[in-house]
């Protein structure tokens, strides 16, 4: 008896279910991108396009790269930038005009050229240009402002493309994508559907007083564009889940003789130029060298650095780091 119910079992038994064949995520998360890149021309279309001008006005929370007031409270100031980029030239441009705490304007523009750096301060009307090999890891970071760039970037050159599974983002399902670039840097790309475009970057950024953060970008209401197939109205740049920056865009564009022009310093700009008559006149610089003794001042990158000299050690007054923030 025993010996004809295993038989009935085995005959007989409970049908098991075939799983679900398991996707190849590397095979899904570039299916995904490549929709996106479908739904904006396709990728020669995206390979094409250049002297991209791109600008917008909005508003920054300092508080955000604990710059603010407050660390727990938002500093909003009025903030406004324009990215100009010549991808045929590997040449970036990008200005920002924000209102700092104490009511001053931060307003430069900095080029970004392989072998030059040149700033703009538009306060004091000064201009630096520096022979200088400007990383590509740089001017790419720059680039992926744009999101028709990162993603022909990533399509064209990425180590690894793989399914991260859905996210959801304002009630709605995403899909996310997990990108190693070429350069060994970690993206998550999250997309909107139907039709597929691309919703928010996240990485991971060290930031001063914060530690390694995920810093998030996203784009608003995507819209048809004769010129770039699809684009969005502006962006958002979050800070471990905290507003850092809010912009709207006055222009969004590629092909234009506009970036060229702007990606070059204004011949009617010097080092020795003076001030508008619309901005205050600046109190006279010091000059530089050693100005007393073992006190130097330079001017390096647009910004003028004081240099103390002591026994043992030597003390930097603005430094010309620029503080790594997420530009």
């Amino acid at each position: 008896m025993n010996y004809v119910f295993v038989a009935l079992c085995v005959l007989f038994g409970p049908a098991i279910d075939n799983p679900a064949p398991r996707r190849d995520t590397r095979e899904s998360g570039r299916a995904i991108l490549e929709a996106a890149i479908d739904a904006l021309g396709g990728a020669k279309r995206l390979e094409a396009l250049d002297n991209w001008f791109v600008s917008g006005v909005g508003r920054e929370n300092l508080s955000g790269e604990l710059q603010g007031v407050a660390s727990n409270v938002p500093t909003w100031r009025s903030h406004e930038e324009t990215v100009a980029i010549v991808r045929g030239t590997g040449t970036i441009a990008w200005e920002r005009k924000s209102e700092r705490n104490d009511g001053s304007l931060r307003w430069r523009r900095v080029i970004y050229k392989p072998e030059e750096l040149g700033t703009i301060d538009w306060n004091t009307r000064r201009v630096s240009r520096t022979r200088e090999r400007v990383s590509e890891a740089v001017r790419t970071a720059m680039q992926r402002r744009i999101p028709h760039v990162l993603l022909a970037e990533l399509s064209a050159t990425a180590r690894a493309i793989r399914d991260a599974g859905t996210r959801t983002l304002g009630g709605a399902v995403h899909d996310a994508v997990h990108v190693i670039t070429s350069s060994g840097d970690s993206l998550t790309l999250i997309f909107n559907r139907a039709p597929v475009t691309l919703r928010r970057v996240e990485y991971p950024l060290f930031l001063p007083g914060l530690g390694i953060v995920t810093v998030g970008w996203e784009w608003q209401n995507w819209h048809a564009s004769q010129h770039l197939g699809m684009a969005p109205t502006g962006h958002t740049i979050y800070v471990g889940g905290t507003p850092f920056q809010e912009l709207r865009y006055t222009r969004n564009d590629a092909g234009s003789e506009d970036a060229q022009q702007f990606a070059e310093i204004p011949s009617n700009l010097g080092t020795s130029a003076q001030t508008t008559a619309t901005a205050p006149a600046p109190a006279a610089l010091p000059p530089t060298g050693e100005v007393a003794p073992g006190v130097h001042v330079l001017n390096l990158r647009g910004f003028v650095v004081m240099v103390v000299e002591f026994r043992d050690f030597v003390v930097v007054l603005e430094a010309p780091e620029t503080h790594p923030g997420l530009q």
